[in-house]
């Protein structure tokens, strides 16, 4: 009645009445509890989770009232601890790309010139990738940082050959291209700002 339907004026609108009045799905923990529910980092809002995730309008309404009703049941009965425990329990295996992801997310920590060029796309500065890895004891601490993080795989092509990375750990999302039966890292953006970081 008050939106027409439209997806993006209906995520406004229950957005809007979730700040202004006193519900169920007020507060922060409601956004990480979407966000962890489908394997996105927990400092992303609901409603991105939501458009992101949805295949057409259909399926983005049908995904905002089952995570609502869930949420809300789940409420009466758990801690918001609990409620994070609980969504990070349905997630599924990771993808292969995530997988490989999470390999090159390590290589990059400690400098391993091998296994990045195996992992990346040809990139004719990619060398400034494996300069200046982290000491040893501080490369193990961002290693078991990035183990804990959520990371998200985002089709960016109808045949799924081309995806988008997002991860708590990067500013922006990795794009990863499927060719010769392998995922590789187009590392462009990674090398862009580790060059502008070095000029500074």
């Amino acid at each position: 009645m008050f939106t027409g339907g439209s997806v993006k004026e209906t995520l406004a609108f229950i957005n809007g009445y979730r700040s202004g009045n006193s519900t169920p799905i007020s507060g922060r923990i409601f956004d990480r509890y979407v966000c962890i529910r489908n394997s996105f980092p927990d400092n992303y809002v609901w409603n991105y989770v939501i458009k992101t995730c949805s295949k057409d309008k259909k399926d983005a309404l049908r995904m905002v009232e089952e995570i609502i009703t869930e949420f809300v049941q789940l409420k009466e009965r758990m801690s918001d601890n609990e409620l994070i425990q609980y969504a990070s329990k349905q997630l599924g295996e990771e993808s292969e790309a995530e997988k490989i992801f999470r390999q090159f997310d390590k290589a990059l920590l400690i400098g391993d010139e091998s296994l990045i060029k195996q992992l990346i796309e040809e990139h004719a500065n990619a060398g400034i990738l494996w300069e200046g890895a982290y000491p040893e004891d501080i490369a193990i601490q961002l290693n078991e940082i990035s183990d804990a993080q959520s990371i998200r795989s985002i089709p960016i092509s109808k045949n799924g050959n081309r995806l988008e990375i997002i991860s708590q750990g990067w500013p922006f999302p990795i794009e990863m291209n499927y060719a010769n039966g392998e995922w590789r890292i187009n590392a462009e953006k990674i090398i862009k700002l580790r060059m502008s970081t070095n000029r500074s």
